[in-house]
């Protein structure tokens, strides 16, 4: 028995994404400021975050905090930028006007020169340090220091460098692009332009960001283009001038930061998207990004000027959220989604629990909603609880609570509600419908106390079975043989031939191996195997040969709880359930599990009985939650994870942080880098 457990972050994988989920990382996880300036990650893999009140370092837990102590000889001051590495991996940055050195076998901060200093970079492993229109370059490996070049403009200050991949120099200054011809000749490339920074990306053409107009392209074959707002790029335009940093996805895409948000463009389709801060759950939360910076797992991490740090990985994160607003339409009308069908174009038509039934266009990625009124003329109540897609009359049949039942035809876009209208209705079924199910030429509704049919040509209603017996109504299945499977809460399961009520039996709990936990969902798989969900005792399942039931639950497996609410099979062939835990994916054939838990995996918070699960003919997944609506794709799920470098990160002994050549005596260098240690 196998399982595989999923804990990394979650979006989208495939390239029409919308909208991405970002993470954040807050005052409230340990950052020590919201203006982040700076970032890079070590050789460790941990990431750095140089602040306007402190330097931050990130191990993927917890986050430490380098800040100014009250001593006026403290190496730190508040703002700490230009994070960089020389060749052996040590890290050095900014700090005030001081250039620091972080030594990685030591972990030790330095100051490496008592000059000040405006800028820091490295350049093939060496550091460049600038100060005014002088640069300086540093050579660790010998610890000295020697004068470089100077700007060709005073008053300039160095911005950025960058050797290509033809091993040109590019130096962005204060006062202008330059390129450096001889290790000492600066060639005018963009005269007179504050040059934020400078990117290459993987075709070889140089991003070339400007502080306050627009942004400019030096193509591989020399062209020079320029963009500012209004101008035509990707097929729209840059919404503002003001371009901070750039990075290339390892998908081909570029990013790259503004004041008024963050740019996303697509080389091979010419589209370019902006995203915002939002109120919505994963949005930025901050439209100004200052870094941005791809690690060696290819998640981006952007820097925010009041809004800390917010990062997603484009092909890890293959999860599309969305979540409610009734005031947009990228955006469900109702916190709570329940059951979900898809019609002949590939839409899906969403139950939700107060804000009617939502529709939603998959080519569009737009949502409209269906509410109701005072005239009937639409669904016969917001709160809805189930539905049924006929493809052969192109018509919705919903279920809401304490309206009754709708039935929406898609084509005239009019809805008709018996229960308002058609007293027969009223009598037999109520106003509460619990379950729907198209079987044939028949719509079989679990009413509140018995279990109704309507013939679809006719549209009259009357009872399942002619003799009225109550054979439970909470839920219900139609097996291939032309069985109903129904339960009423706890007492046990009724199968009745629907062509033979004479042909039934009863099974009560803790009969033939069936439990006492209420019967909660009832499910037959594409190879005509029934699988029932309950409250508290797993997933059960029947063996049609010996005529019993057989369990799967936390002790006895590794299905993810003993809460199975809605059930499903997916285009691989696995179930996919959804509990109080999150999702568990179990293939009956070859016993494993694989498991997508709550809100560190699955962002969303909370599953409840009633959120649903569709799985589309195309094979994406939807799965509703008590806070949205997520989708995906079930083949990412199986492909090989990216291969993380582990590290042991501290020592303690006696409760005591143990460093490199303290006075225990116990490390010689970093803990990271030791191979044994002898207490």
């Amino acid at each position: 028995m196998k399982r595989f457990s999923l804990v990394i972050l979650f979006l989208l994988f495939f390239q029409s994404v919308w909208p991405i989920y970002f993470r954040h990382l807050l005052i409230e996880d340990g950052l020590s400021q919201l203006s982040v300036m700076s970032i890079h990650q070590d050789k460790l893999g941990r990431m750095w975050f140089g602040t306007n009140e402190g330097l931050n370092m990130y191990d993927g837990s917890r986050i430490t905090v380098f800040k100014p102590s009250l001593d006026s000889n403290s190496l730190f001051s508040n703002r700490n930028d230009d994070i960089c590495e020389d060749s052996d991996g040590n890290l050095y940055f900014r700090s005030g006007n001081k250039a620091i050195k972080y030594d990685f076998d030591k972990q030790h901060f330095s100051k490496i020169t008592d000059m000040r200093v405006d800028f820091i970079c490295s350049l093939d492993g060496n550091i460049l340090l600038n100060d005014q229109d002088s640069v300086f370059i540093f050579y660790p490996k010998r610890n000295i220091l020697h004068y470089y070049f100077r700007l060709p403009e005073r008053n300039s200050y160095m911005t950025a460098i960058l050797r290509t991949a033809n091993k040109s120099i590019y130096i962005a200054t204060s006062k202008g692009l330059f390129q450096l011809k001889d290790g000492k000749t600066l060639k005018s490339i963009i005269p007179d332009e504050d040059i934020f920074s400078i990117y290459e990306d993987s075709h070889r053409n140089l991003w070339i960001s400007s502080r306050m107009d627009g942004l400019y392209i030096m193509r591989s074959d020399g062209r020079l283009e320029h963009y500012r707002v209004g101008d035509k790029f990707g097929g729209s335009s840059i919404v503002d001038n003001q371009i901070r940093t750039v990075a290339e996805d390892n998908y081909g895409n570029i990013w790259f930061g503004t004041f008024k948000g963050l740019h996303k463009y697509n080389p091979q389709t010419n589209v370019l998207e902006v995203f915002r801060r939002s109120p919505l759950p994963g949005s930025l939360t901050h439209s100004s990004i200052f870094p941005i910076f791809k690690d060696r797992q290819g998640t981006i991490w952007l820097g925010t000027y009041y809004g800390g740090v917010n990062y997603f990985n484009p092909e890890t994160d293959f999860f599309t959220v969305y979540t409610d607003n009734p005031l947009r339409n990228d955006c469900l009308s109702y916190n709570f989604v329940g059951h979900m069908v898809e019609d002949k174009d590939n839409n899906v038509w969403i139950c939700t629990e107060g804000g009617g039934v939502n529709f939603f266009d998959r080519k569009m990625k737009r949502f409209s909603y269906l509410m109701s009124n005072p005239q009937h003329t639409s669904v016969a109540h917001n709160n809805v609880k189930d539905i049924c897609y006929d493809k052969k009359r192109d018509k919705l049949y919903i279920g809401t609570h304490t309206g009754g039942l709708s039935i929406f035809d898609i084509k005239s876009h009019r809805f008709y509600n018996p229960f308002f209208t058609d007293p027969e209705f009223s009598k037999l079924a109520g106003d509460r419908i619990a379950q729907i199910r198209i079987h044939k030429d028949n719509l079989i509704i679990a009413a509140q106390s018995n279990i109704i049919k309507m013939d679809l040509n006719t549209e009259k209603f009357s009872l399942l079975f002619p003799s009225g017996k109550y054979y439970g109504s909470s839920c219900f299945m139609i097996d291939q043989f032309d069985r109903i499977w129904t339960s009423d809460g706890g007492n046990g399961l009724w199968i009745v031939n629907l062509n033979n009520e004479a042909d039934q039996q009863h099974i009560l709990g803790g009969e033939k191996g069936l439990g006492n936990s209420t019967i909660i969902s009832i499910f037959e798989d594409s190879k005509k195997r029934i699988f029932l969900g309950t409250e508290g005792g797993g997933l059960s399942f029947y063996d049609g040969r010996h005529h019993c039931f057989g369990n799967l639950n936390k002790k006895n497996s590794l299905i993810l709880s003993d809460y199975c609410y809605e059930i499903s099979e997916t285009m691989m062939g696995n179930l996919i359930i959804n509990s109080d835990k999150g999702l568990t994916f179990y293939n009956p054939d070859t016993h494993s599990f694989k498991v997508v838990e709550l809100v560190n995996s699955l962002p969303i918070s909370g599953i409840n009985q009633g959120n649903g699960i569709l799985v589309c003919k195309n094979g994406e997944i939807f799965v509703g939650g008590v806070d949205g609506l997520v989708s995906f794709f079930e083949q990412q799920l199986f492909e090989q994870p990216k291969d993380y470098k582990l590290f042991f990160s501290d020592l303690y002994v006696n409760n005591k942080i143990v460093i490199p050549n303290d006075k225990q005596h116990i490390l010689k260098q970093a803990l990271s880098f030791t191979d044994k240690v002898s207490l």
